[in-house]
């Protein structure tokens, strides 16, 4: 049918469009590594202790600089620039599948403000604001605290080569931080484009779907089972508790906030890259009917 194969689309763009993003990122980790590394060949070092010198303090402002020019450089901000485009195709793509699905489909005015919104967030936290915050600063700070506490050179190296490259089953620190917000970040803006068009045309059912990866939560595990992902609306306090069809499941890593509304928008939590499709009643298996019924 045509709207699944919409709804295919769809979910391989979601999950398409934050690998791509994120495939180059190690290149920039390695290279803050070994930049990193031939700064603080310059650093201050008596016996292997970090002193807290004057010439040491100095050199944290240029290592801030040179971090900051080497991670937002323009390959980089034209990945960010090339992976908000897709939020322009999410749109599309529900546009298409509720005109599918639905009589007289129009969508709701006040989407194209939201997508502007999502996608100007999105900028902001992959730039200069959010990438400062949350990668170069928190590597300065870790400089910072060896030299003013007077840290082994050793114990620096190794620390940041943990934070930054990350090891056989971690990512390092910004391939860490910049999937988390991009899979929010436009998952969230999907789920609440769907959420949108639910309220204004009434749907009642929905299906839990998408990709389950080594890092997917119990919850989302359970979800995406066959016996749990077609749900009525009038089952969403009982599954944001943790009662499925299946039985009880951990909700350990949902949103603390989430309630039976911002559920179809948090879905599985941070980090979270599954759907809830609204679909239906001619398209929800009978088997889940007939249990509401």
């Amino acid at each position: 049918m045509a709207q699944q194969a919409t709804i295919r689309q769809l979910l391989n763009l979601l999950d398409g469009s934050v690998n791509s993003f994120v495939d180059g990122l190690p290149e920039i980790q390695r290279a803050t590594f070994d930049k990193l590394i031939t700064l603080l060949k310059e650093v201050d070092v008596r016996d292997g202790t970090i002193q807290n010198s004057i010439r040491n303090i100095r050199l944290l402002g240029s290592i801030k600089k040179e971090l900051d020019d080497l991670v937002l450089s323009n390959k980089y901000l034209n990945s960010v620039k090339e992976f908000v485009t897709a939020y322009g195709t999410v749109a599309r793509l529900n546009d298409r599948y509720f005109s599918d699905v639905a009589d007289r489909y129009k969508p709701p005015a006040m989407l194209s403000e939201v997508r502007k919104q999502a996608v100007n967030d999105a900028v902001s936290y992959l730039t200069e604001s959010g990438i400062g915050a949350n990668y170069t600063d928190k590597l300065r700070d870790m400089i910072k605290n060896a030299i003013t506490s007077g840290g082994s050179y050793a114990t620096l190296t190794e620390s940041l080569r943990q934070t930054i490259l990350g090891g056989p089953q971690e990512d390092g620190a910004l391939v860490k931080y910049a999937r988390q917000i991009a899979t929010d970040g436009i998952n969230q803006f999907n789920r609440t484009y769907m959420k949108a068009v639910t309220d204004d045309l009434g749907f009642k059912w929905f299906r839990y779907t998408g990709s389950n990866l080594r890092t997917s939560r119990p919850f989302c595990l359970a979800m995406t089972q066959p016996e749990n992902e077609y749900f009525h609306i009038s089952q969403v306090s009982n599954i944001i508790k943790g009662y499925l069809n299946t039985g009880k499941v951990s909700t350990q890593g949902l949103n603390k906030e989430t309630n039976t509304n911002n559920f179809f928008i948090y879905a599985g939590g941070y980090n979270c890259g599954h759907s809830i499709i609204p679909v239906p009643d001619a398209l929800v298996p009978e088997r889940f009917k007939a249990a509401i019924i």
